[in-house]
């Protein structure tokens, strides 16, 4: 003998316009200067590097223009922190004298609206002023 099942289904479809919301992560790197408590910090993103762009990804200040000098990497965590970045792991390299920091963080944003979290760096306003 057959019973008839009834089943309800319900599926949501995504439109092309809707954004998906995603992990993103970036990782600050830190270079503790030569005989001051003051660090460099440099931030990847995923960028496109090139080979000799020496320090064009330094975060920048957005209140001057002018690259963002920061206490310490707790400074720059706070900075990134105050954008929405939340911290995942660090760890440190000592090379000769130096140390250098690698602090990864994640932000979950809209696929779309990305840009929109990262701080602007030295090499992506050289961008904007060659294209105007």
């Amino acid at each position: 003998m057959l019973f008839p099942i009834t089943c309800s289904l319900q599926a949501q479809q995504m439109d092309a316009d809707s954004s998906a919301i995603i992990w993103t992560y970036a990782e600050l790197v830190g270079i503790s200067k030569l005989l001051s408590s003051k660090v460099t910090v440099e931030i990847d993103y995923g960028q496109e590097n090139k080979v000799w762009s020496f320090q064009d990804d330094r975060i920048i200040d957005p209140s001057t223009g002018k690259t963002k000098s920061f206490n310490s990497m707790v400074d720059a965590m706070n900075f990134m922190g105050a954008l929405g970045w939340e911290f995942v792991q660090a760890y440190v390299l000592n090379i000769g004298y130096q140390n250098v920091y690698h602090w990864l963080l994640k932000i979950q944003v809209e696929k779309n609206a990305v840009g929109n979290y990262v701080p602007l760096t030295r090499n992506e306003t050289k961008k904007m002023k060659s294209k105007n």
